[in-house]
């Protein structure tokens, strides 16, 4: 299994995890890659109803990645070794071609498009994100409308990728969006 589904399924083994001890799952959260994990869930006809689905910049062409995300010198190693190490933050990754392919072969549109009406989704977005185009909020959107959902953007006026400066704001949105 590839890794965004298996993220995905981990989502789901949560979710059941929480059912299984008495809980309701009420939404699914995700920020950038974990958005499109959460779409991915929503969207597996497997995967049970959450009443609400909430991405934060979540990207919807998988093949766009930014131009400077990996230096000349890593796309190098890459094409010499096969890999090459990353961070992300505090996080050190080895990455692969066949990372690379796979992430590129993630099909959001079948995802988004593939939720129905078994979730109401909320996608927020930053105007002034680098890394996710804010356009893709908006594809993301249109699909799920296309398979019958109930979906809503919301553009957060200034922010970046990570909503820096503007966690409270993008909190409260979110809580006003669930109540």
């Amino acid at each position: 299994m590839a890794a965004y589904a298996l993220e995905a399924h981990a989502i789901e083994r949560a979710v059941q995890w929480a059912a299984l001890n008495g809980f309701q799952p009420y939404a699914v959260i995700g920020h950038s890659k974990g958005a499109n994990e959460v779409i991915l869930h929503a969207g597996h006809p497997l995967s049970p109803s959450i009443p609400h689905t909430v991405a934060v910049s979540g990207r919807f062409d998988m093949t766009r990645t930014p131009p400077d995300r990996y230096s000349p010198e890593q796309r190098a190693k890459l094409a010499q070794d096969g890999q090459f190490e990353a961070r992300f933050g505090p996080v050190t990754v080895t990455v692969t071609q066949a990372m690379l392919d796979e992430r590129d072969a993630v099909d959001m549109a079948g995802a988004a498009s593939g939720i129905g009406s078994r979730s109401r989704v909320l996608i927020v977005h930053g105007s002034a994100d680098r890394i996710i185009p804010v356009a893709d909020a908006a594809m993301l959107c249109g699909l799920v409308e296309v398979g019958g959902g109930d979906a809503e953007v919301k553009v957060v006026e200034g922010a970046d990728h990570n909503y820096k400066g503007m966690e409270r704001e993008v909190g409260a949105l979110i809580r006003r969006w669930l109540e």
